[in-house]
């Protein structure tokens, strides 16, 4: 099903084969999804993709150390939170959302690149409509 103009759906894409068995399905998003820390640092393009309880993103290792100045690896011990703000691209406009991203994991991804999974957690319900709004018409086709 082609999705909308916002994101594109990569459930069918072979390379995401383990994604499929998630919970939810993971949208990529076309139009940019903005991060701003809580410095007031701005990060633009870093969200790889997107689903109703997280986020992967991948960046370089200047915004890896923006995002998560501490660089302690994440284990399953050790799952630091980071507050973050998001711009989520909606049809009626975008809107800012509050959330805190538990660190799931994170790894190099390529030269130059690293991967983060990010968990929302303590989501305001405000937010969450944001979000399920963001996906409902990210899922459309268009």
């Amino acid at each position: 099903m082609p999705p909308s103009g916002t994101a594109e759906s990569v459930v069918s894409d072979p390379e995401w084969e383990f994604e499929e068995r998630r919970r939810f399905p993971r949208i990529r998003p076309i139009v940019p999804i903005a991060l701003k820390l809580a410095d007031g640092v701005t990060l633009a393009n870093v969200v790889h993709d997107f689903s109703p309880d997280g986020v992967q993103l991948r960046c370089t290792w200047d915004e890896a150390r923006a995002f998560y100045p501490s660089g302690v690896p994440v284990t399953a011990d050790h799952h630091p939170r980071v507050p973050v703000r998001m711009k989520l691209p909606l049809a009626s406009g975008p809107i800012e959302v509050p959330l805190i991203f538990d660190l799931r994991y994170m790894f190099p991804h390529a030269p130059g690149q690293i991967c983060f999974g990010c968990e929302f957690v303590e989501v305001r319900a405000t937010t969450r409509g944001a979000i399920d709004l963001y996906v409902r018409e990210a899922m459309q086709p268009g």
